[in-house]
């Protein structure tokens, strides 16, 4: 059991369980409930009682406890300056080359299994970030993601492996209209405008390859294609600009 492990008690990570078991003078009472379960129903049984009990911390009862009970952190919430420091923590330890190399290497080949992959896909099918919803929050979410990569170069390695992993993704109809609705009727900004020429200055892109031109060439020959274009085109010169 955790709480009776060998060591201080003041060196507990629940310094409010810390100081009941030292009033205690160093055990706590110990109440078996049920007996031979396994753990899903050990779990299942610790989430019920804290639930009905209520946390201190939730203002809903007396108990301690910083979680919801069973495995992981469900029903934590950290104070700001915890929050603060476990992001100072994560920075300094991923600031660190070494770190970084040590993390890549223990995950290189590793995947999520197509039974995880369709669970993920499930669990967030029509669910907007949260940080979306909010247009406020949404624009300092952006700002903030924009500091952080503008400037920076992929290494060639990883462009190399971004070009593997999307040459040959067939990206459907359905993203295709999303992200021409998305983008329907918006106009570079002139700070935009001014990045991309940065960006783009003394480089060419030369005239297109063989093959570039044979995938142009079998678009524009599908049934519709044009039309559908010349729509697009039309909708945008027909909604009103909007900067970004």
């Amino acid at each position: 059991m955790q709480h009776f492990r060998p060591g201080p008690l003041s060196l507990h990570h629940n310094r409010h369980l810390a100081a009941i078991i030292r009033a205690a003078g160093g055990r706590l009472p110990v109440s078996i409930i049920r007996e031979a379960l396994t753990n899903d129903q050990a779990i299942e049984t610790e989430m019920a009682l804290i639930a009905a009990i209520g946390r201190r911390c939730t203002g809903t009862g007396p108990l301690v406890n910083l979680t919801d009970g069973g495995e992981g952190n469900a029903g934590w919430h950290p104070a700001q300056s915890v929050r603060d420091k476990i992001s100072a923590a994560a920075k300094r330890r991923f600031s660190d080359p070494a770190a970084r190399a040590h993390l890549s290497a223990v995950n290189v080949g590793k995947g999520h299994t197509a039974e995880t992959k369709a669970k993920m896909r499930a669990s967030h099918a029509g669910k907007p970030p949260a940080w979306s919803l909010d247009p406020a929050l949404a624009a300092k979410v952006g700002a903030k993601i924009g500091s952080i990569h503008r400037g920076k170069k992929l290494p060639p390695e990883q462009c190399r492996r971004i070009s593997e992993m999307t040459k040959g993704r067939i990206v459907s109809e359905e993203t295709r209209m999303r992200q021409r609705v998305v983008q329907s009727g918006k106009t570079r900004s002139a700070e935009t405008r001014r990045r991309i020429s940065e960006a783009k200055s003394g480089k060419s892109n030369g005239p297109h390859s063989a093959e570039t031109r044979r995938k142009m060439r079998e678009a524009w020959a599908r049934p519709g294609f044009k039309e559908k274009m010349m729509a697009i085109r039309r909708e945008r010169k027909r909604r009103p600009a909007t900067p970004y």
